[in-house]
């Protein structure tokens, strides 16, 4: 799932994008892990997954450095 972001101050300025990935067995059809109001998916046995993220940015402005 990619995403991006774009930050304007006085103190920071930046942009930034990336992205998350999602491995492993077996994968189901959502976008992450299941929440108390998401879809009622019976998986039986052992589920296991991981996530991994990347990310790039851009600052154009960092008071702090």
């Amino acid at each position: 799932m990619p995403h991006a972001h774009v930050t304007v101050g006085n103190v920071l300025t930046e942009a930034g994008a990336g992205a998350t990935l999602q491995v492993g067995l077996p994968l189901a059809n959502d976008f992450g892990p299941g929440t108390l109001q998401g879809p009622e998916e019976r998986v039986h046995g052992m589920r296991i997954y991981a996530f991994a993220r990347g990310e790039g940015r851009a600052v154009a402005h960092d008071m702090f450095l």
